[in-house]
């Protein structure tokens, strides 16, 4: 399949059309997406809440590293975080 006269396998031509097609769905529905649909594209209040949960996610291990004594918490603490990040 060609894509912006780009000729890609069967599988990367499958995910730029979803990209495509998630794209034009967001367009379409920004603040709540179409997970009222049974779709996955929550909209801008989803993003916002994961965003958040992710925030106080690394905020806490980051607290939990500086603050305990314990060498076990502050390495599993610092894995953790790198770890999260990395992903």
């Amino acid at each position: 399949m060609q894509f912006a006269g780009i000729d890609f396998d069967p599988s990367t031509s499958a995910r730029l059309v979803s990209y495509c097609q998630a794209l034009e769905m967001w367009v379409a529905l920004p603040v709540l997406g179409w997970a009222s649909l049974g779709l996955a594209e929550t909209g801008l209040v989803g993003l916002t809440a994961f965003l958040l949960i992710f925030w106080r996610l690394m905020q806490l291990t980051k607290k939990i590293y500086k603050e305990t004594p314990d060498p076990f918490f502050k390495g599993t603490s610092l894995g953790f975080y790198a770890g999260i990040w990395a992903m």
